[in-house]
């Protein structure tokens, strides 16, 4: 046993509270087995060997039995039912001194351990003579399943559909969204040419203003605001957090105002450097398909190893040598990046149809078709 864990059960065991709590503990248990009068044993204890006092004590043994009911949905609560059942007809539950719950499995166990009190410690699901279910506990085991349950052979067409609601569903939306921000896009810059000379809020009532006006004055009032912070926090003795402070909650607004009207100011800035990038380069569908398949291969490859990342993150959380340190740092970089791959596609694709939208006043045809500004809602080829 490593030393620092030696130290933490020598003060464990050796503590008066430990002792009384389990001493306390035992005479429960006494009780519980002596109103049941099964014939169970009293509470005994079996010391181990050891030279350490303080260890050997921690590490007794008694003659007590736990039973743990593990998760899972109500699926855990029909398997953990049926385990119950079997105990109770061959063993007995009486002979259960712990009972461990965790989510599924705390359905059922809550269930037993109410009606256990309520019947003086009979268990109510099934008797020994009869080990049949009722007709709602019949219909929870034959409908746990829910998926696929029992007696319906169309469940699985079934299923499939509901599957196919959701894809399209979020195809549906994705596609809503994308179209209804590009027309407010448009709106504000409806030619290639304005894309640099206009603040997005601004350009959304064709209103004249430099590039970034906006979040530049945005950014300036905050400065302003943080300053005059600074100095009245450093004139007043005001004591304590100001976490919470309104001071606080305005600063944190500002911030996110400053972020988003970059954000929205960004986003005609990197259409028109696609716009340049698109003329420059031969851009194409063959282009378009690369990304797409590293998009697809990254995302698969999170998803199939998304269980053992994950086991690899916890199991060298607490290690702090250097080997754990970069393995968990890997292997959050690479779930981190496969996480923000396809909302950056998504953008992507936002930004083509921005291009593939907005009217080319510049009299540049250098961009593929049917990218080319006007043919992708007419497709015209004579327009491009």
């Amino acid at each position: 046993m490593p030393h620092a864990l030696q130290s933490v059960v020598r003060r464990t065991a050796g503590s008066d509270e430990f002792t009384e709590i389990q001493n306390a503990e035992n005479e429960a248990l006494q009780a519980r087995r002596n109103k049941q009068n099964k014939g169970k044993p009293t509470v005994s204890v079996e010391i181990p060997e050891s030279s350490d006092k303080a260890i050997a004590t921690l590490f007794r043994v008694f003659n007590t039995v736990g039973l743990s009911l593990s998760g899972g949905g109500i699926r855990s609560a029909a398997f953990c039912l049926g385990v119950l059942q079997a105990i109770n007809q061959r063993v007995g539950l009486n002979k259960i001194d712990y009972m461990s719950t965790c989510s599924g499995g705390g359905y059922v166990g809550a269930s037993v351990a109410a009606t256990m009190a309520l019947t003086s410690g009979q268990f109510a699901f099934s008797s020994s003579d009869d080990f049949s279910d009722q007709a709602a506990l019949g219909h929870l085991r034959n409908y746990s399943n829910y998926l696929l349950p029992r007696g319906d052979r169309t469940a699985l067409i079934k299923s499939i559909t509901v599957l196919l609601r959701g894809l399209v569903t979020n195809i549906a939306l994705t596609i809503t969204v994308a179209f209804a921000c590009t027309a407010i896009v448009v709106w504000a810059y409806p030619s290639r040419s304005l894309l640099q000379k206009r603040s997005f809020i601004p350009a959304l009532f064709h209103l004249s203003s430099g590039n970034l006006t906006l979040p530049l004055w945005a950014f300036l009032f905050l400065t302003a605001f943080l300053l005059f912070w600074a100095l009245l926090r450093s004139v007043t003795s005001r004591t304590g957090s100001e976490v919470g402070s309104p001071f606080a909650t305005i600063a944190a607004w500002l911030i996110a105002l400053v972020a988003l009207l970059a954000w929205l100011d960004l986003q005609p800035f990197l259409i028109s450097k696609l716009f340049d990038v698109m003329e420059k380069s031969d851009w194409g569908t063959s282009t378009f398909e690369y990304i797409a398949g590293v998009v697809s291969a990254v995302a698969g490859g999170a998803t199939l190893f998304s269980g053992k990342l994950g086991a690899i993150i916890k199991a060298n959380e607490h290690n702090r040598s250097t080997r754990a340190a970069v393995q968990r740092i890997a292997a959050a970089t690479f779930m981190w990046i496969a996480a923000a791959m396809l909302p950056l596609f998504l953008w992507l694709c936002f930004l083509l149809l921005e291009v593939a939208s907005i009217r080319d006043d510049l009299h540049h045809n250098n961009i593929p078709y049917p990218l080319r500004t006007g043919c992708f809602w007419t497709m015209e080829k004579s327009r491009c």
